[in-house]
């Protein structure tokens, strides 16, 4: 009995860790329709795989809901609370998600691409790899959210609140970022060429220096539209001689340059700092990923179980 025990086991681990690698969707489970959904909006049953396209959930309490793999195409989820949902890999392409709660959703490889997400509230929710193309994120709350590796091609960014996000290789290519707040944002090796920075906040960007000093994320003509970090009112300083002058430099150079000068002429600080950088967003970047990778093997390991339980009880009262 124990090497029975012993052998289903371990066949239940290796169909857990190929399951994991194939990322396969599983077959259609209990909740497979709006109707459905909507039947009890607050039960927390299965609901991987289901088909929502076009479904009216306005409003609809989803907070937790497994949807992995799910098609959401064009959903109107305006106001809905999907605040901790499982969202791994689903179809959001086109859907209403105004003003929708998303906080530490997991929408790790989902397409929202095309998806209107104003004023949405996305503080900690994991983004990594997500199709955000052409989204409309204007006024969206994006604190500290984890979008590595997405890609916001064309994305509109307006007003956005991205303090403290992790945008590691993001593309923000062509994005209108005017007004966004950026302040404190991990942006190594992001792509920025062509988005509009007008009016951005980007006082303690980290991994990227806007004078060109580090690797990556150096967009053209970004310092221009770089607003300074608040600062006290200066002091008043004589008028200068006019022999003076001539060895003054522009205001303006103070600013866009203000933190290079302290790496030292012969860039060596600088060098330092872009390796520290670049070896923390890697260290970053492997941690979320192997909490995803073992929380979805946790996640299959259950179901067989359960599986496996289901069989034997049916076997035991058939025997019965």
């Amino acid at each position: 009995m124990t090497v029975t025990r012993t052998l289903t086991a371990a066949a239940v681990l290796l169909f857990a860790v190929t399951a994991a690698a194939t990322a396969e969707p599983p077959d259609c489970l209990p909740i497979c329709s709006s109707s459905d959904l909507a039947t009890d909006q607050r039960e927390r049953a299965d609901q991987r795989n289901a088909r929502l396209d076009a479904a009216d959930l306005r409003g609809a309490d989803l907070r937790g809901a497994d949807l992995r793999w799910s098609d959401l195409r064009g959903a109107d989820l305006f106001a809905a609370d999907l605040s901790g949902a499982r969202l791994f890999s689903a179809d959001l392409h086109g859907a209403d998600l105004r003003e929708a709660d998303l906080r530490g959703a997991d929408l790790f490889a989902a397409d929202l691409s095309d998806a209107r997400l104003d004023a949405a509230d996305l503080h900690y929710a994991h983004l990594h790899a997500t199709n955000l193309r052409e989204a409309e994120l204007s006024h969206a709350r994006l604190a500290r959210a984890y979008l590595f590796q997405a890609d916001l091609s064309g994305a509109r960014l307006h007003l956005a609140d991205l303090r403290n996000a992790h945008l590691h290789a993001a593309n923000l290519g062509g994005a209108d970022l005017r007004g966004a707040n950026l302040q404190g944002a991990f942006m190594l090796h992001a792509n920025l060429e062509g988005a509009d920075l007008t009016d951005a906040l980007l006082h303690g960007v980290r991994g990227c220096d806007l004078t060109g000093r580090l690797p990556g994320c150096t967009p053209r003509d970004a310092s221009r539209h770089q607003t300074p970090p608040p600062a006290a009112e200066p002091e008043p300083e004589p008028e200068p001689e006019p022999a003076d002058l001539v060895a003054q430099s522009p205001p303006q150079a103070a600013v866009v340059v203000s933190h290079a000068a302290d790496d030292g002429s012969d860039g060596h600080h600088g060098a330092v700092r872009a390796v520290l950088v670049f070896i923390s967003g890697r260290l970053s970047q492997w941690i979320h990923t192997l909490s995803m990778t073992f929380a979805n093997w946790a996640d299959l390991l259950s179901d067989m179980h359960t599986a496996l339980a289901n069989d034997g009880s049916s076997a035991n009262s058939s025997s019965s």
